[in-house]
Formats: C-alpha cells, structure tokens, sequence
C-alpha cells in the first residue's frame, strides 16, 4: 500500500542524498509541489550549507520543462555573470539529462558551436571550461557532430592547451 519506508539518517550521505533530489527534479512523476517539498527538506537537513544553495540551481536546471530550458541556455550565453561561477556551474551540471534530451537538443547540437569560441573569447577560463564540459553534445554523437568538433578544435587552437583538451573529449568518444 502507501507505507512510507524510513531509513537512518546514517545510510545516505548527504551528497547521495542530494543527488537522489535531482534525480526526483528531472522526472515527469512528481509534480512541482512534492518536488520543492523534498528539496526543502534536504536543505534544511544539511543546515543550508553552500552544498544546499548549489543543488537547488542543480535541480531547478533539471526540471523537465521546455521554457526553464531556454531561460536557463539564455543566461549561460547572454548572461554569464548573473550567478556566481558555482552556480552557473550547478545549473549546467542539471542542463543535461538524458531522460530530457528532446528539451536541449537544439541548444547542444547547434547552439553550442554557435557561441562555444565566443563564450571562450568573452568569460573566465574557468567558466568556458564548465561550459564545454557540461554541455559539449555527447548524447548526439553522430558524423555532423564530430564534424563541427573537429571545426571548433581546429579554430580553438589560439586558446589554451586545456580549452584544446577538452575539445578532445569528444573526439576520443568516437574511437570507444
């Protein structure tokens, strides 16, 4: 029936725990309502700690929802300093969902070699960083993709070995 299962404050560290709340924010079996609730929750369980600010962009970035999608690829582009880089950082890490791929596909396919160099030109090493790495289009590994990779490598080379690097990423996905 509805019995509640209870488990000990011991079982899950909080970051597990945290990671289950986002899991929760990017399904379609929960409404909105229960989400905050069990985010709420988990917060006040860790005491508010910066951990508990950062998985709120995280979760709040992994809702399923067409229109967090584009506010949200419209501020990493636009309006990359709204947040602190931590932040930015979190929403990006819940962008991305695999379960969700039909929500960004046009944002990571195209959208990303369309400001990828810019976004490089124009913010803090770190910031591109995260932005190549939590949105460079894996999940659509195809000939197209590899293509416009291989592009943006080979017009990267101006940046920095690291910024090199992780354009590499992908292209060692294709040989796995």
């Amino acid at each position: 029936g509805n019995e509640k299962i209870a488990f000990e404050d011991s079982l899950l560290v909080q970051s597990y725990r945290f990671r289950i709340v986002v899991k929760i924010f990017s399904s379609i079996h929960f409404d909105l309502e229960e989400k905050n609730k069990i985010l709420e929750i988990e917060c006040l369980r860790d005491k508010n700690s910066n951990d508990s600010e950062l998985i709120r962009f995280e979760a709040y970035a992994s809702l399923p929802d067409k229109s967090v999608k584009e506010t949200l690829w419209n501020t990493f582009v636009k309006e990359p300093t709204k947040e602190s880089l931590y932040k930015m950082k979190s929403s990006m890490a819940g962008f991305v969902k695999i379960s969700q791929l039909s929500l960004v596909e046009e944002y990571i396919t195209k959208g990303f070699f369309d400001v990828c160099l810019e976004i490089g030109q124009k913010n803090d090493h770190w910031y591109h960083e995260y932005f190549i790495s939590y949105l460079i289009p894996f999940a659509f590994l195809s000939e197209e993709i590899i293509e416009k990779t291989e592009k943006l490598a080979e017009s990267s080379k101006a940046f920095d070995s690291a910024y090199r690097k992780i354009i590499e990423r992908i292209l060692s996905k294709q040989e796995n």
